[in-house]
């Protein structure tokens, strides 16, 4: 892992801390990108092998956007 993944580990581990444990998927890869200055790209492949650890979760909201895909929030895997 590298200091950019390790940073926005932590990023989004405080921000689900003070946030009620959510976030939307969309909000997580554009806020990532932003605070650990990485592409979306990157925080979406960051917020993929974090999540096939199990220490996070994608979490389907029931609602879709547009295109009809469905909307996820990520949240931390209580266990």
């Amino acid at each position: 892992m590298n200091e950019r993944e390790t940073g926005f580990r932590r990023w989004l581990t405080d921000f689900l801390e003070q946030n009620q444990g959510t976030i939307s998927y969309y909000e997580a890869l554009n806020s990532g990108a932003y605070h650990c200055d990485c592409s979306q790209t990157t925080i979406g492949r960051y917020l993929k092998k974090w999540a096939y650890s199990r220490e996070i979760l994608f979490v389907p909201t029931g609602d879709k956007t547009m295109n009809g895909h469905l909307i996820y929030n990520v949240k931390l895997n209580q266990t």
